[in-house]
């Protein structure tokens, strides 16, 4: 039996809505009293108590009771729906502890709605779940079926749940959970995953498909536990992944910071677009276990690498802020940026290394001196290497991670992009400015008349499909929400009121306008400084 709590209020006008029909009082002069049921102010109702607040003298009322409450025999699922204070569903939680195949705790506002759906990430199966009911009610059924406190319920279809009240009001639900599209990428670590060594004799699969053992470790300077790190992957052997150019080397991308997961993926798809860039790296979208742990969302990428499919031969070389332990590197003698050698297995060192440094400083000397390069380098490479991060406007754009290639022939050219998760007005950032004065090369080519016209001819064209630009974002809005609900449930990226999808949309719908928004800002700036 309930425990009946009663908090009597300051004497005042009472004013609840309470559907109770009556509620009868034994006055402590032998009076009894049958009170309309509006004089109750509020019920809440619990497993375990009812707690009600009136707005009568505490000091006249001996005994207190409700109207009888429906006998479940009498209970009649088909009536009419009819809401009411005492079929009130405030939330519905699925939490780990109860649900071991969950990798975080859901918890769907119920306020207010009467379709409540929630987002898993394909790790999770909740075919079979036990939920908790916030609820004023004196039954629950679920699917036809009265449902008590630890009872399991099916939710591989949409669940039927209705609330009846005290005199057998009836009041529907429906709950649905929806599933991720991402494949489900895992792995098994037999060492500590840092960013410093290698994790050897680890396995790797891809939803059932056993792809054996690699090495695997954190990547970045950034790296830490407990964050939502950057990873590599590394075979013995070469591997295709997800029908992507079959190599021994791969990438996670965490998205760490994007609440709306797009602006890595829309980078290499723009990239991809250009003609000028040799080769941009191919990605999958996937769910990622780790060791047991739910990651979230992350992006399988094609390491940059010189080899068939990927660079075609010469050397990968990147402007960086600082480098590795064991790297090779050297400072050009004039802008005195940092070249960081990425790619060990094409002989850095020695020959390699000189014969990078010495094309790097040849080609400084007559950009610097108004000399004629032109044919030190791929012009049409460093166009569209350069609108790229200008469009984008990257918070790291030409600092760091700013990727190029010396080819066979000796020639320079720009690219591949790098993951641009920080792009696109992240963090606020204005659509307004230039940022090629981060960079020295560039501060000099816009100089040129000729990477100019080159520039301006090669904006008009991306101008041109701008309206595309902005369909693709709509075009991966429903995809991207149901990752960043799931993401969300790890990382809290998204400003929800709670975990039921409608409340995620419209956070979700929010930062994707604020981007969209952003882009056509930038557009129209550059177009007018262009031009």
């Amino acid at each position: 039996m309930k425990k009946v709590v009663i908090l009597f209020l300051p004497w005042m006008v009472a004013s609840s809505l309470m559907a109770q029909e009556s509620v009868q009082m034994q006055m402590t002069n032998g009076e009894n009293v049958l009170l309309p049921g509006y004089a109750v102010d509020t019920m809440v109702s619990s497993p375990q108590e009812h707690r009600v607040q009136m707005s009568y003298p505490k000091s006249e009322i001996s005994t207190f009771s409700f109207s009888p409450k429906i006998e479940e025999s009498a209970v009649n699922l088909d009536k009419a729906d009819l809401h009411q204070s005492d079929n009130l569903l405030r939330s519905v939680s699925f939490l780990k502890k109860d649900n071991g195949a969950l990798p975080y705790d859901i918890v769907v506002d119920a306020i207010d709605k009467k379709n409540l759906k929630l987002v898993i990430p394909s790790v999770a199966s909740l075919s079979s779940a036990i939920p908790s009911f916030d609820a004023s009610a004196s039954y629950i059924y679920v699917n036809g079926k009265k449902w008590s406190e630890g009872d399991k319920i099916d939710l591989s279809k949409v669940a039927d749940v209705k609330l009846v009240a005290f005199n057998g009001d009836v009041h529907s639900y429906t709950l649905q959970v929806v599933t991720s599209k991402n494949p489900l990428l895992t792995v098994k670590a037999k060492e500590e995953v840092t960013s410093q060594a290698w994790a050897k004799e680890s396995s790797m699969k891809i939803g059932t498909t056993d792809l054996g053992t690699m090495s695997f470790k954190g990547k970045g300077k950034h790296f830490a536990s407990g964050l939502k790190n950057n990873y590599r992957i590394k075979f013995d052997s070469k591997k295709s992944l997800l029908e992507m150019t079959k190599n021994k080397r791969w990438e996670l991308v965490s998205l760490d910071g994007d609440p709306s997961l797009m602006r890595a993926a829309l980078a290499y798809e723009f990239a991809s677009s250009l003609s000028g860039l040799a080769w941009t790296p191919n990605y999958r979208k996937v769910d990622f276990l780790l060791n047991d742990t739910y990651m979230g969302p992350y992006l399988l990428v094609e390491q940059v690498r010189v080899c068939k499919g990927r660079l075609e031969g010469g050397y990968f070389v990147s402007i960086q802020d600082s480098y590795d332990e064991g790297e090779d590197f050297f400072f050009a003698k004039i802008s005195n940026m940092l070249f960081v050698m990425k790619d060990p297995e094409t002989g850095s060192r020695g020959a390699g290394l000189i014969r990078v440094q010495d094309k790097v400083n040849d080609f400084e000397k007559l950009l610097y001196s108004n000399g004629d390069y032109s044919a030190m380098i791929d012009m049409q490479s460093f166009v569209d290497f350069y609108l790229i991060n200008e469009i984008m406007k990257d918070e790291d754009a030409f600092a760091t991670d700013c990727h190029l290639n010396v080819r066979e022939d000796g020639v320079i050219a720009m690219g591949p992009v790098s993951c641009m998760n920080k792009s696109f007005g992240f963090a606020g950032v204005s659509p307004e400015g230039f940022v090629r004065d981060r960079s020295p090369w560039f501060v000099e080519l816009c100089k040129s008349p000729s990477f100019e016209s080159l520039m301006k001819k090669r904006f008009a064209e991306i101008y041109a499909k701008k309206g595309d630009w902005l369909d693709k974002i709509d075009e991966w809005f429903e995809e991207g929400l149901l990752q960043a609900a799931t993401n969300t449930g790890v990382w809290s990226t998204l400003d929800a009121k709670s975990d039921d999808l409608s409340d995620q949309e419209d956070a979700y719908r929010l930062e994707v306008s604020n981007m969209k928004t952003w882009l056509e800002k930038r557009l129209e700036w550059m177009k007018s400084e262009i031009e």
